[in-house]
């Protein structure tokens, strides 16, 4: 989901938005108005649930993986299709788009703020196509020669990642390596019906596996493992913010500091910094708005607040000068 094209306005900073499990656009509305405040155009990006269950779940294949458990591939991406609908996207689908739609929005800088896993596997997916030496098969910036060969643009991905300025971490990334009861828990934020397709998928899944649910369990635990390990160390190259909670019951708030205490001892305070609170999950915006927004002002004065306010008063500027000469035209047309 984002908003429409036309309120990206060009050469204005842009913050994507990426929420969590079973979130909806109107829940986004007071972190939309903290950044519209400031400037910021808003895209929104959120997940279906059997997006994010097959991010927790699926592994990334390796050349190895893909040949000796083809089959297997095969069959998993059958039951997917069935049980979850033909049009389910991975988070490889989503996050193609949304640098596509990044590159045509035409900002003068970018900050991601995502919201639980549901938003951190979006970054996940964004960071490993922005930062491969390589676009995916399924990349919309390939195309075909006159002979048939497939060339690719780059430039788009190079041009996302210099626009990066800065990401927003709110309850995330979780590790769920260690709790099998965290997708149950998430699963209440879903509707009914998502809930069935979602627990219909896993049981499929299971009697693929022996029937014992051990298999999916395995896999996910593999999945957790790599998820973590690449959220712990990949590099940081951009200033990062964690904002999360001593409270929080679905992001375990000790992994999560021991993560931010290692990054910060790798990678420096001033590269990487947490706000601690005691509100319940993704609502430490809603239970301390004041303090939660002087945060994220905080934080984008840092990556440059002021030079992105002077732009946006120069289109301001711009604008209003250009609607009063139309004014003056339809004017002088009325005459």
């Amino acid at each position: 989901l984002s908003l429409p094209d036309d309120q990206y306005i060009p050469d204005r900073p842009l913050v994507l938005l990426v929420g969590w499990l079973g979130c909806q656009p109107t829940y986004l509305k007071f972190y939309a108005r903290i950044y519209a405040s400031a400037g910021y155009s808003v895209m929104i990006r959120i997940a279906s649930p059997a997006t994010i269950v097959l991010a927790s779940t699926k592994t990334t294949p390796t050349p190895a993986t893909r040949a000796t458990l083809r089959t297997q591939y095969d069959i998993c991406n059958r039951t997917k299709t069935f049980i979850l609908g033909r049009h389910t996207r991975t988070m490889e689908d989503i996050a193609l788009e949304t640098i596509k739609d990044i590159s045509n929005s035409h900002c003068c800088s970018l900050v991601i703020h995502t919201f639980s896993n549901g938003g951190a596997f979006l970054w996940e997916a964004m960071r490993r196509i922005l930062y491969s030496k390589a676009p995916p098969p399924s990349s919309p910036f390939l195309s075909k020669n006159h002979n048939g060969s497939i060339k690719s643009d780059l430039s788009a991905y190079d041009e996302v990642r210099h626009k990066l300025i800065g990401i927003i971490f709110d309850s995330s990334p979780a590790d769920y390596s260690m709790r099998t009861d965290l997708f149950a828990h998430a699963l209440q934020h879903c509707s009914y019906m998502e809930r069935i397709r979602v627990k219909s998928y896993i049981i499929i899944q299971k009697m693929m596996t022996g029937g014992n649910g051990a298999g999916i369990e395995s896999a996910t635990t593999r999945r957790a493992t790599e998820f973590w390990s690449e959220m712990l160390n990949f590099a940081a190259t951009l200033p990062e913010l964690y904002i999360y909670s001593g409270e929080d019951s679905l992001t375990p708030p000790d992994s999560l500091r021991e993560l931010i205490e290692k990054r910060k001892r790798k990678f420096g305070e001033n590269q990487v910094q947490s706000r601690e609170f005691d509100s319940a999950h993704c609502c430490h915006g809603l239970t301390y708005p004041v303090e939660y927004t002087r945060v994220v002002e905080s934080f984008l004065d840092q990556l440059g607040r002021s030079r992105s306010s002077r732009r946006v008063n120069s289109f301001q500027e711009r604008k209003v000068a250009n609607t009063g000469k139309r004014c003056n035209e339809d004017f002088i047309r009325s005459r």
